[in-house]
């Protein structure tokens, strides 16, 4: 993940990142500066899977509006996604979207094998582990070699490092959902919440458990798990969206990256104002390359 880091830090210059917070605080007077920092903390992080996933929903309306104001600064995206990917990364307005709980299924395990939920985390995102893992998804997952996996959901120029933990945890999770299928109900009572680093990691876990001995009855499942969100009820998942994807294949070496290391720490500071976004609803959608 360090490799990824640096390329974005590389590819986010001091001078572009102040450029974006002026434009965005002046076109959204009602949003605390604080608030900024951590939907760009957020964006950074949706850059770093871009870089590593071919295809990657978005799911915020709040963070796309960070990735609108940057776009306003052509030159600048333009030389951030050449050195992030190698080429653009396309931004395909919010039109028309539809429902994709699916993509926000996988969205979520990706995420959270990549990176620590904080506490503005659900706030930005909406709440996570809401829906399962599609049936072809998990069959893809616990049937095909390695090398066919990489070819189908990586970039091609992603952090080898990266892509090999990622299939690592993908390819043995079938593995874990096993043995946590028996511990679940004798470690019903611990519940986990945010203060908690391994909190992503262990929902995750149980997503793809549920997702696939519980499918039927998932909703139920994870409720009797989550702990309730002190934003709203720990229930109010909403219909996920997002629009198609679109992205240039990048032909250069470069990597793009995220905000926090690999399940990294993040931030766990929250803003003091609501969150004004959709559980999920966003319109827009980062793709890769390498095919």
């Amino acid at each position: 993940m360090a490799r990824t880091i640096a390329s974005l830090d590389q590819a986010l210059s001091d001078d572009y990142i102040q450029q974006i917070r002026q434009r965005y605080l002046t076109e959204h007077p009602h949003v605390a500066e604080d608030r900024f920092e951590l939907l760009l903390f957020e964006l950074k992080r949706y850059f770093a899977i871009c870089s590593v996933l071919k295809s990657v929903p978005m799911f915020s309306d709040e963070v796309d509006g960070v990735w609108h104001e940057m776009i306003m600064y052509t030159r600048e995206y333009e030389r951030f996604g050449s050195k992030m990917l190698g080429g653009m990364l396309h931004h395909a307005p919010a039109v028309q979207s539809v429902p994709d709980p699916g993509g926000r299924a996988w969205f979520d395990l990706i995420y959270s094998y990549l990176f620590r939920i904080h506490s503005f985390t659900p706030i930005a995102w909406g709440p996570f582990f809401r829906h399962p893992l599609d049936n072809i998804r998990l069959k893809e997952l616990q049937s095909l070699p390695e090398e066919e996996l990489r070819r189908r959901y990586f970039r091609e120029d992603a952090d080898p490092q990266l892509v090999s933990y990622l299939l690592d945890k993908l390819t043995h999770q079938s593995d874990r959902a096993r043995s946590l299928k028996g511990a679940v109900r004798l470690n019903a009572k611990q519940k986990m919440d945010l203060t908690n680093p391994a909190y992503g990691v262990y929902f995750a876990g149980l997503m793809v458990m549920y997702s696939i001995y519980h499918q039927d009855t998932y909703a139920m499942e994870m409720e009797e798990q989550l702990p309730r969100d002190r934003n709203g009820d720990s229930s109010s998942a909403s219909v996920c969206a997002a629009s198609g994807c679109a992205g240039d294949s990048g032909s250069g070496s470069t990597d793009g990256s995220g905000g926090s290391g690999c399940s990294g720490s993040g931030s766990d500071s929250s803003s003091n104002s609501s969150c004004s976004s959709s559980s999920c609803g966003g319109g827009s959608s980062c793709g890769g390359g390498g095919s």
